[in-house]
């Protein structure tokens, strides 16, 4: 791979994982400000019991937090976009499902203070994150690949 397309990718990599990063980051920050409004809506979903619910939501804004300072610090990365993915998949499916089975409820993925339905919009907008999520790791793990020694004889 020639230096300067190694560069674009390096760079594409880093703007989407520092991107994603600041977004999981604030979106931790903002459930941990409010970690019963956080609760209840992780009940209005209804996808899991009330046990697992309340360790979803003691856990989820702190997973976010690590997650976050991860990405956008660069510290585990691999992990972290593994993470990320992982999360953003979840979020999405929780999501379809909330509007499948119209639930009427809001996000509540930065908080309390979001208002409003979920729409297909919310859905296309995390799936689009999954989208990119996938993509920095994708990125990621292309230039770690590159960058590694060749274990075969020239």
């Amino acid at each position: 791979m020639h230096s300067r397309t190694r560069l674009v990718f390096v760079t594409l990599s880093d703007l989407l994982q520092r991107g994603l990063g600041a977004l999981l980051l604030y979106s931790g920050l903002c459930k941990l400000q409010q970690p019963y409004d956080f609760l209840s809506a992780v009940y209005d979903y209804a996808l899991v019991g009330p046990w697992l619910g309340l360790f979803i939501a003691g856990i989820l804004p702190w997973l976010e937090l690590v997650v976050g300072i991860a990405l956008v610090t660069g510290i585990a990365r691999l992990g972290a976009l593994l993470l990320s993915s992982g999360m953003m998949c979840v979020f999405t499916f929780a999501k379809l499902s909330l509007l499948w089975r119209a639930r009427g409820i809001g996000c509540s993925c930065f908080g309390a203070t979001q208002t409003g339905e979920i729409t297909i919009v919310d859905v296309c907008a995390t799936a689009l994150l999954l989208l990119l999520a996938i993509s920095a790791l994708s990125l990621h793990l292309r230039h770690r690949c590159a960058s590694a020694p060749s274990i075969l004889p020239e």
